[in-house]
């Protein structure tokens, strides 16, 4: 089976965040921790639909948590484009 994978500007989401994603609803009373957070966008997406106080991400690679920092805004205006049309 071959994975596909969905890149916006250069960012690449793998078919497991896609799947997270697609699978989960955060809501308001939610606490999320965004383990292996890697570029952030599933903490980033929490962040902007419940507040970024409830939300601690965290990376093993310090190059993951630089790059989450770095392309923040980036995946927040693709989120915003794309995700949170419905929402």
């Amino acid at each position: 089976m071959k994975q596909t994978l969905q890149t916006f500007r250069r960012i690449t989401l793998i078919p497991g965040t896609l799947a997270i994603l697609s699978a989960v609803d955060f809501l308001p009373s939610d606490k999320i921790l965004d383990m292996g957070c890697g570029y952030g966008v599933v903490g980033i997406l929490a962040a902007k639909l419940i507040g970024q106080e409830r939300v601690t991400m965290c990376d093993i690679s310090e190059s993951a948590v630089k790059q989450a920092k770095l392309t923040e805004d980036e995946i927040k205006k693709y989120l915003e484009e794309h995700l949170c049309k419905s929402k």
